[in-house]
């Protein structure tokens, strides 16, 4: 296996692909160092996008806020740029799905609004 990883000081993110993809894959680069994507050429329909993400933990601070909203941001610009491709996101959100925690709200809309499907674990 091969990996495009990006290393950070609170532990990184990674997509690991099999060699034989290795070559036909590439990174889109991100400016949020807790956000690593790929794009995954595909032969029969829309390409695939996964995503390796590292929320910050959703403290309740404004702070704490503001940085899970900038990632989600950074999120949504990937997929706004890359129209009609699929998208597949995991990692750890730090959040729990059945919250009322701010940061999970803010999970529940972009879900919503992005026509996704927060599968439970």
């Amino acid at each position: 296996m091969s990996g495009i990883m990006t290393g950070r000081p609170f532990g990184g993110t990674a997509v690991l692909v099999r060699q034989q993809l290795g070559t036909l894959c590439y990174q889109i680069a991100t400016d949020n160092p807790r956000i690593a994507h790929i794009s995954v050429p595909s032969q029969c329909g829309p390409k695939l996008i996964v995503c390796s993400v590292y929320m910050p933990w959703s403290g309740r601070s404004v702070e704490h806020v503001t940085e899970y909203e900038a990632c989600l941001g950074c999120i949504q610009g990937i997929m706004d740029r890359h129209r009609g491709a699929q998208f597949l996101l995991g990692g750890d959100f730090n959040v729990p799905k059945h919250s009322t925690n701010i940061c999970s709200q803010h999970v529940k809309q972009f879900v919503e609004c992005n026509d996704m499907l927060w599968l439970d674990v």
